[in-house]
């Protein structure tokens, strides 16, 4: 992808009458040539307006923390006249971090964000995604940019939408999360982080409700998922991962500025 390599192929033919070509290869390293300078500036302007999206700002931290946890609930008069925030929950439940550090250990918000925004994106009811497809390692105090979210999702993971019962369901998870690998340092790259409305119990070692609402271990559920999770057949719909959570961003701070100013 970086071409940090590159080969290098000589045809030669020993006579004009010669039907084939003697072909030798060899594998060079680019770094070891020096770059032309046309070719150069040719690129470093294309590349100007790729790198100027890494900057692109598509939603405050404040603004996500607020949808996600709307446990949140500030009172505007009070915030106003100086004095602390209300809140509806206490301040250790309501306002977590927004964090992907230590995604491989247990449940963190970004991972819940970014499963959150996948399900409502692909109409599902819920989402589960993987701890080590969520690679950013890092805590966001101001904005979340572009370069951020690549960062939290290199990989273009195509998602499916796919039936599965809430038996089933919570057993997947449970198999993921009930692992002592939880606990080492390097954490267990397969554990399950669902959205919002997924909350899962450790001490009963089973998801407990699904859009909010208690689980129904009979009850057909459409999960988003990346295809490679093996949930089986029944694909619904499939788009890369990185440009469903842009999409919403996107849309939702367009919505957002456009109530505020519009």
């Amino acid at each position: 992808m970086d071409a940090t390599h590159a080969v290098v192929m000589d045809l030669s033919w020993s006579d004009a009458r010669a039907a084939t070509p003697a072909i030798r290869t060899t594998v060079e390293r680019t770094a070891d040539f020096a770059p032309d300078a046309e070719i150069a500036a040719r690129v470093a302007s294309h590349l100007a307006k790729v790198e100027a999206m890494d900057e692109m700002v598509l939603s405050s931290v404040r603004r996500v923390r607020r949808d996600l946890f709307p446990g949140l609930i500030v009172d505007a008069a009070a915030a106003a006249r100086g004095r602390r925030a209300s809140l509806r929950r206490s301040a250790a439940d309501a306002t977590p971090p927004l964090t992907s550090v230590g995604v491989r250990n247990g449940e963190r918000s970004m991972a819940t964000l970014l499963a959150s925004i996948v399900a409502a994106e692909l109409g599902a009811d819920c989402c589960v995604l993987e701890a080590g497809g969520v690679r950013g390692n890092a805590t966001y105090e101001a904005s979340l940019t572009f370069a951020h979210l690549r960062a939290e999702l290199p990989f273009e993971n195509l998602m499916a939408v796919v039936p599965v019962d809430g038996a089933s369901l919570s057993a997947f998870v449970r198999d993921s999360r009930d692992r002592p690998d939880l606990r080492s340092p390097r954490g267990y790259a397969f554990v399950l982080h669902g959205d919002v409305g997924l909350a899962y119990c450790p001490e009963r070692k089973a998801v407990t409700t699904v859009r909010g609402e208690p689980l129904d271990p009979d009850r057909l559920y459409t999960v988003a998922t990346c295809v490679d999770l093996g949930f089986g057949s029944g694909l619904c719909r499939k788009q890369p991962l990185v440009w469903v959570v842009l999409t919403k961003l996107e849309n939702s701070l367009a919505r957002s500025n456009q109530s505020r100013f519009g």
